[in-house]
């Protein structure tokens, strides 16, 4: 009698242990898909598909002047000029002086309505009209990290800046001379904040944006290069971790992951394509992202929705145009009417 009440009491014990460490795997993963969305509105069917197009593979920036869309295939110097049907109109090829890295950038004032390129290695400034006729060209006098565009006469930039096996971010003004003018400080002066404060702009007809990748960090710019306003995005993220190699190279940790990946401004809102995959409640598989929506005025978070992922591959980048929202993948453009903003 007492073997069998040892026995029973062994296997409830057991079965206890069990359900135990179910319950504790479930309220460790809800507290990280919490963690994960942050304190997410999610808007429900807020994009319906309009069409798919076939691309070059492999585009890398999706961006208008209001009337066109222009994809950068960053690997050969290709700009295609789409319209709003996904019909290609103009291509364009860059062709460097001398043998070259591919172009660094491509960036676009919806005002000015002109595009763009950096040159990396050969540190050149070439200005495009939208129909790719040359308005501009000069050497730049440093090595430039990203840029945005204020008008014909002036640039803003990041730099990184090497000092003692740090990374450290500085904001410039290059005006079309090709002279520097550093700004003061924008972002938060913490070692290696050039790593871990990567990020990009997105500029507007009332100011210029610059978004974190690493980083749950908005910060907002007039055309003079002063901060506006600094918001935190909706993610619920760490400063993330960096390494560093012997030879001095400064790289993110293994389990840093980007926060965002691009963006676009449209009728007062700022739109964010984020690295938060939304997953399937049957499968567990990734469905899609989530694109948060922000005010303009103040950076304060509205909503957000979901863009589907295709062929299991997620959107590269956003750009909206009105009232519809663009979106490349590996190979395509994907169309889609904005249902609800």
């Amino acid at each position: 009698m007492n073997n069998k009440k040892t026995l029973f009491f062994i296997f409830f014990s057991y079965i206890l242990s069990f359900l135990c460490i179910l319950v504790l795997f479930a309220y460790v993963h809800t507290y990280n898909q919490a963690k994960r969305l942050g304190s997410r509105r999610a808007a429900a069917n807020s994009l319906n598909l309009k069409f798919k197009k076939r691309l070059f593979t492999h585009p890398s920036e999706i961006k208008t002047d209001g009337e066109s869309l222009f994809i950068l295939n960053n690997a050969f110097g290709q700009i295609l000029k789409i319209d709003s049907n996904g019909q290609v109109k103009q291509t364009y090829l860059y062709k460097p002086d001398s043998v070259s890295k591919k172009p660094l950038l491509i960036s676009y004032h919806p005002t000015v309505k002109n595009i763009v390129i950096i040159d990396e290695r050969q540190k050149v400034f070439l200005e495009l009209s939208p129909d790719f006729k040359v308005q501009n060209k000069f050497k730049l006098n440093i090595a430039v990290n990203r840029i945005g565009y204020l008008d014909s006469n002036r640039i803003i930039t990041t730099k990184l800046k090497i000092l003692n096996k740090s990374a450290l971010t500085e904001f410039s003004l290059i005006n079309a001379d090709g002279k520097e003018k550093e700004l003061n400080s924008i972002l938060p002066k913490v070692e290696n904040n050039g790593v871990i404060y990567d990020g990009f702009f997105l500029s507007s007809v009332k100011s210029i944006y610059y978004i974190n990748y690493f980083y749950n960090n908005i910060s907002c710019l007039d055309f003079s290069g002063k901060a506006k306003y600094q918001v935190k995005s909706v993610d619920n993220v760490a400063i993330p971790k960096v390494k560093i190699a012997e030879n001095g190279w400064i790289t993110y940790a293994n389990d840093s992951q980007p926060v965002n990946l691009g963006g676009t401004i449209d009728n007062s809102h700022i739109y964010i394509l984020t690295n938060t995959q939304v997953k399937s409640n049957s499968t567990s598989s990734d469905i899609g992202s989530f694109i948060d929506l922000y005010s303009e005025i103040n950076g304060k978070y509205l909503e957000s929705f979901i863009i589907p992922n295709y062929n299991d591959e997620a959107p590269i980048g956003i750009c909206s145009l009105k009232n519809k929202m663009y979106a490349i993948y590996s190979d395509q453009l994907v169309c889609f009417e904005i249902k609800k903003v």
